[in-house]
């Protein structure tokens, strides 16, 4: 465990294959804009986020397929209510636990070794489970899920994606013959997934067959994982690890726009890295980016013309709601954004009792309170306002977000147990 946290800590830098000699991708390659980011400006706006909401599923990473994470109803001193353990955690063997899913009442998660279960939201009770077939260990087994009105999809590193109905029956199984590394975004019957080498797929929902195919350039050094795509009104937008952002048609595969999350001011060797683990996030007309390389931007969905760019980095994907944009940065600070002008609001730092090799992921809106968690088993709660610290509470470690559902908060500790709050 002591060495998966040093891997974690360090962005488990991955060498992926590159092939000079593969073709140029087809389709037409836009100018990437080269915008030049001002020094991040202070705004004097009082923060104001969306409605709480109860009825909706989180039935992909980061809620839906636009990436736009619901404000989740939540008490204000939210209570454990019950944990469940779903199989094995996280080792040297098996690197990565993805984060669960929230569909018609039935959380779905999967184990380190692409361990499929189903547990009942109110009250923890297990369900059914199921172990998907995994051809080789590539310390990678499970990568992600998704679920709609017809199954569950579980993506497994070693290229195989599963559609899983809501009893455990498998219903069909595709071999991407490629190594995965997104967890799925699924949106009107088409499911979209990366590969740690940019080849992205769009897959019919129903049976598997691939829709279209689109290969970005492969980088040498890239962080642990991808950031799932986000698709909105027709426009699917995709993260790669070159520091490219491309927006498709989603139904066809033809480029739209491109642009890239760049930056020559970085602090150290980490932040140099280009890859965008971040996913985009989609509000309305406007999709807002965070890269590792000290970019964070708004741009047009449709055009890509860029609204503000500002020298923030990080890589998990940040909270819009109301007029603000919430994220952890890559100095391990929360930090909060005018969402219209990407002006300093207020930021924190993040800090735990054991300050070493310390991972902090979220931050999720539920109740009025930003959530964010640590590899170390931190869970704090933060005031959207002014930052202000509400509550902290001391588990297990956790290497994923929090989901919403249910009016619960959903944890899943790096030990593979479901820790449910209210």
């Amino acid at each position: 465990m002591k060495k998966l946290l040093s891997v974690f800590v360090i962005c488990a830098l991955l060498a992926a294959c590159a092939d000079s000699k593969r073709p140029v991708p087809p389709g037409e390659r836009l100018a990437v804009k080269n915008t030049a980011a001002a020094e991040v400006q202070k705004a004097t706006t009082n923060i104001q986020v969306g409605q709480t909401v109860s009825d909706f599923n989180w039935s992909q990473n980061n809620g839906n397929a636009k990436n736009l994470m619901p404000h989740g109803q939540l008490s204000d001193s939210p209570q454990l209510v019950w944990k469940r353990s779903i199989g094995k955690g996280i080792s040297d063997d098996n690197l990565l636990l993805p984060e669960p899913v929230f569909h018609d009442g039935v959380i779905y998660a999967l184990d380190s070794t692409f361990r499929l279960s189903a547990v009942r939201a109110k009250d923890g009770k297990l369900m059914w489970q199921i172990a998907l077939p995994v051809s080789e260990d590539l310390g990678l087994a499970s990568i992600g899920l998704a679920a709609d009105s017809n199954a569950v999809y579980a993506v497994g590193g070693n290229g195989m994606i599963y559609a899983v109905d809501f009893e455990g029956k498998i219903l069909w199984q595709k071999n991407t013959n490629s190594i995965l590394r997104s967890a799925p975004t699924i949106e009107k019957g088409i499911l979209y997934v990366l590969s740690g080498n940019n080849e992205l797929f769009a897959l019919d929902s129903l049976n598997g067959e691939e829709i279209w195919r689109y290969r970005n350039l492969s980088t040498m050094t890239n962080l642990l994982g991808m950031g799932q795509p986000a698709v909105s009104n027709g426009v699917l937008v995709v993260p790669f690890s070159s520091g490219e952002i491309i927006a498709f048609d989603a139904k066809t595969g033809v480029i739209l726009w491109s642009d890239a999350l760049l930056s020559a001011r970085t602090f150290n060797q980490i932040q140099d890295i280009s890859h965008v683990l971040a996913a985009p996030v989609i509000d309305g007309n406007t999709v807002y980016l965070v890269g590792n390389a000290q970019k964070t931007g708004a741009y047009d969905l449709r055009t890509g013309t860029s609204k503000y760019v500002q020298n923030i980095g990080g890589t998990s994907t940040p909270v819009v709601s109301g007029n603000a944009l919430f994220l952890i940065t890559n100095r391990n600070t929360l930090t909060a954004l005018e969402k219209s002008t990407g002006r300093l609001v207020w930021e924190i730092p993040l800090e735990s009792k054991e300050m070493k090799n310390i991972v902090w992921n979220g931050p999720v809106l539920a109740g009025n309170q930003l959530i964010v968690v640590s590899n170390k088993g931190d869970v704090v709660f933060v005031a959207p306002q002014n930052g202000q610290i509400k509550q902290t509470i001391r588990r297990d470690g956790f290497s994923n977000k929090p989901i919403l559902g249910d009016e619960k908060v959903i944890l899943l500790s790096n030990e593979a147990e479901l820790v449910a709050y209210q």
